[in-house]
């Protein structure tokens, strides 16, 4: 099993960088869950096997089951900075994590006898971890961790192998539930690109400019210009807000040879418009990532 340390360091060049937005399809339908490009296969895999092993999404997210995946810098553990050498960061500052549900699976505590660690106390079970830990790369190797077992952080799963292992691909035969041949999984990037390559081509193909007006250069580096443009492209986020719910149909009138039909239900209210700082979408172009 991985360290921490050990993980931060094979990822230390995604220490707080913006994993894309995984697929909601596979993520029921809670959003935006963001990771590393190469670990977006192992998601979809480790909501497979939590399905294939029983696991019952919460039926009224957003309300209960909300799913965290990117801790934003310089946050980092126990309201710690993330430092640039790996220190006090959390796996999720390299969106390389997944807190399931976490207001049903706690961060419980060995030496408080009123939260002491035990799986009655958590919702996911001890075979559900079972079946996310069988997860393999498809050169061997155990794909995701669970904190559980280390410090009962319950919700908290984490990547556990290199870039190359995870490269490899995930072996679907040890996903619990899926049957089949392996999915074809669109990997966001594009042939031999970075993810800030992959980054600067979709701001490109989204029209937006960097705060002087011009197209991106496509060179993989994240820097002022690039920032530029992705600040105008939250902005365009936040300008959108979601429809608000339609009103309920009236009643019906009462049956008589003269009488009229019920009157119609109001219109719902309209949502508030806008979304979030930070919100994310996905954006739709996919590859391969070296």
């Amino acid at each position: 099993m991985a360290s921490t340390t050990q993980v931060r360091k094979w990822w230390a060049d995604r220490r707080c960088t913006k994993g894309p937005v995984v697929d909601k399809a596979w993520t029921w339908g809670r959003e935006p869950i963001m990771v590393q490009p190469e670990y977006h296969e192992a998601t979809w895999a480790l909501f497979t096997a939590l399905i294939g092993a029983g696991y019952v999404p919460e039926p009224d997210w957003p309300k209960h089951g909300y799913i965290g995946s990117r801790r934003v810098c310089p946050a980092g553990i126990d309201g710690l900075p993330c430092q640039s050498d790996g220190t006090h960061c959390s796996i999720h500052n390299y969106c390389l994590a997944i807190d399931l549900e976490y207001d049903k699976n706690p961060h419980l505590h060995r030496n408080d006898p009123d939260h002491a660690w035990m799986f009655a106390r958590c919702k996911i079970t001890e075979a559900q971890v079972r079946a996310v830990e069988a997860i393999r790369t498809n050169d061997g190797q155990q794909a995701w961790r669970w904190i559980g077992w280390d410090i009962a952080d319950t919700m908290h799963f984490q990547a556990n192998v290199s870039k190359p292992s995870i490269k490899t691909g995930i072996k679907w035969t040890t996903v619990l539930g899926w049957t089949g041949s392996p999915p074809d999984v669109p990997v966001p990037g594009g042939d031999e690109m970075t993810y800030i390559e992959w980054k600067q081509t979709c701001l490109n193909d989204l029209g937006i400019t960097d705060k002087n007006g011009n197209p991106l250069k496509v060179d993989g580096v994240d820097g002022e210009l690039t920032e530029s443009a992705w600040a105008k492209y939250v902005l365009m986020l936040q300008a959108h807000g979601p429809a608000g719910p339609v009103g309920p149909q009236g009643p019906r009138g009462v049956a008589g040879p003269a009488g009229p039909p019920g009157p119609q239900g109001a219109q719902g209210p309209k949502g508030d418009s806008g979304l979030a700082p930070g919100t994310e979408i996905k954006l739709g172009q996919t590859a391969t990532i070296r």
